[in-house]
Order: structure tokens, then sequence, then C-alpha cells
């Protein structure tokens, strides 16, 4: 879940903030506060995961105590015996604006994707 190659665990603390219903599904309601002396991009981070499939539905970021963006994942399908979210959805609570990304495909992987795209150096060598 986000927050780079390492995940958000290198730089936050879970704990069990409660349960709550989202969009008719029972979540666990997960609380991420920055590791002391980690660079944390946000002060918290709030996590609904569904309590039998364990799908984030929501995803709340806060900064200065105030809920400044929400994410929402919907539409999960299984490809390879993996759950993927097919709609991911931003919404800003500063302004009103948002983001939709809406996966049509999706192949684990795949052949047709050259590893090396993802190397330092080639990526370097497109700025």
């Amino acid at each position: 879940m986000g927050e780079g190659n390492q995940g958000i665990g290198e730089k936050y603390v879970p704990s069990l903030a409660g349960r709550e219903e989202v969009d008719g599904s029972l979540c666990f309601v997960v609380e991420l506060k920055p590791k002391p002396g980690r660079d944390a991009p946000y002060q918290k981070v709030m996590a609904y995961v569904q309590t039998e499939k364990y799908r984030y539905l929501k995803v709340e970021y806060f900064e200065a105590g105030a809920n400044i963006k929400t994410m929402y994942l919907q539409d999960y399908r299984t490809v390879d015996g993996r759950d993927y979210p097919y709609i991911v959805e931003m919404r800003s609570n500063a302004k009103d604006s948002r983001t939709v990304v809406e996966t049509t495909k999706i192949e684990f992987d795949s052949s047709l994707v050259n590893r090396r795209l993802f190397s330092t150096a080639y990526l370097e060598s497109i700025r």
C-alpha cells in the first residue's frame, strides 16, 4: 500500500481503532501514526479494511488534525488468485477535486513487461 518500495509499515505504527461499517461491509478501522524519528508524509492515516476479505475500502489521510483526502477502493475482482480494486478514487477534502483510476484489464507477471523498464538507470535515462 503506497509509500514507495518499503511499504507504509516502514513509516507508520498501526493500531486497531475499532470497527465501522463502510458501504454495507463491516471493517476494521486501523489507525496509522508515524514512527518516532521517521519522516512520514501524513500526521495520521485511517484505513478501513473489510473484516471478511481483508480488502481496503477506504483510506483517510490527515494533516494538522484535518482529513485532507480520502481514497475509495471499489469493484474488487480476483485475478490470478489476487483481489484487485478495479476502481480507485481519490477525493480531496481541501479543494473540490477528485481523481478516478479505472482498470480495464490487468495481467500479473506479464511477459510483455521488460524488467529493465523499472530500473533506476532506465528511469534516469528518460528524464
